[in-house]
């Protein structure tokens, strides 16, 4: 079982396949610092956490880096950036 954030919905839904999941073709995206996908053992013991931007995969520290990039910018360098989410994250 694991649970995901997508580009749509911020909030965690739960999946028992990948395969259904991947029927939904929704977006794989981390919001808040949260991990998009969170993998849980059948005992409920969390065995994996991914990042996402945008349905791009990251590594935990490669996720803060560019985050830390984009709130480094000014609004007007985020608003004229071609990531959605980066427009979005304006003030």
């Amino acid at each position: 079982m694991f649970k995901v954030t997508t580009k749509d919905n911020p909030e965690y839904q739960e999946f028992k396949s990948w395969s259904t999941f991947h029927k939904t073709n929704q977006v794989l995206h981390s919001h808040n610092d949260k991990p998009s996908v969170i993998g849980y053992y059948d005992s409920g013991e969390v065995c994996y956490k991914w990042w996402y931007l945008d349905g791009q995969a990251y590594c935990k520290q490669d996720y803060k880096r560019i985050l830390k990039q984009v709130k480094s910018m000014s609004d007007t360098e985020k608003l004229l950036d071609s990531r959605w989410w980066v427009r979005e994250q304006v003030k």
